[in-house]
């Protein structure tokens, strides 16, 4: 099968940024990485570094490169702050496809919170007539340590349901699928569709034996959840995010939950 797109810039190169651009790098075709310091730069990889908040920068350095495909692995506050602008330099310079930074649980759905910022942003992203690709992994493998609290306790924190199922996938898993789909797959397989990938599928259990822990119940967590209390000094809100949904359902979209909301 012939290459799909054969021109892609990353933007961002951190947890999930660097290992497609690496992934990338192996499939033959042209990738670079846009950042806005010198600092995020990938080995082997050309970075350009460029002001992300200036649509007419953001277009120039895609042009130059002649990017199809413009792939947003950007954080919280970049997805807040300057996914718009890259998307709209993106129209400007001619860019194909779109990858919006999702890289997570499904967001469908959503009308609060980052959750619904993603859901605002895709929607954005289309209206000006680009292609989208969106990614579902479920969790990243190298980063629950975080949202579970383990880095501050030594143990796996969660509120809720202890037993109840998420989806988590590696990001050299992600990076790799993600190379692949869009260094093979022609176009018309590409636009707009949505692919949800799954590397492993368990519980908080599962995770606190790969940790070599156990799973405690977070009871200020718990009483946040119930009366919208900060408990002081607790980073709530990525704890209170993981607990919460990988009890409720979304945390996990594997067969078993595709099977049961159908």
């Amino acid at each position: 099968m012939p290459l799909s797109f054969t021109s892609f810039a990353i933007v961002g190169a951190g947890t999930i940024g660097r290992p497609i651009a690496q992934s990338l790098s192996t499939k033959g075709v042209s990738v670079v990485v846009l950042s806005h310091s010198e600092g995020k730069s990938v080995d082997g990889i050309k970075t350009v570094v460029v002001n992300t908040s200036d649509v007419n920068a953001v277009s120039k350095a895609l042009k130059d490169h002649k990017v199809e495909v413009v792939i947003s692995t950007l954080g919280q506050a970049g997805i807040i702050a300057v996914q718009s602008i890259i998307a709209e330099g993106s129209r400007a310079a001619g860019v194909k496809l779109f990858v919006p930074s999702e890289w997570g649980m499904p967001t469908h759905g959503y009308t609060n919170g980052l959750f619904k910022v993603k859901v605002d942003q895709l929607a954005y992203i289309q209206s000006l007539g680009l292609a989208t690709v969106v990614i579902y992994v479920g969790y990243f493998m190298g980063t629950v340590r975080s949202p579970t609290a383990f880095d501050i306790n030594g143990k796996v924190n969660i509120v809720g349901n202890i037993a109840a199922t998420g989806s988590f996938t590696a990001e050299s898993d992600a990076a790799s699928f993600t190379a692949h789909i869009l260094t093979t797959l022609p176009p018309y397989q590409l636009a707009n569709k949505v692919f949800r990938i799954e590397g492993q599928h368990g519980s908080m259990i599962d995770v606190a034996t790969a940790l070599k822990t156990t799973v405690v119940k977070d009871l200020l967590l718990e009483r946040a959840v119930l009366d919208g209390t900060k408990p002081e000094g607790l980073r709530v809100g990525d704890r209170l995010l993981l607990g919460v949904l990988t009890t409720s359902g979304p945390g996990t979209f594997g067969r078993h939950w595709q099977r049961e909301s159908a």
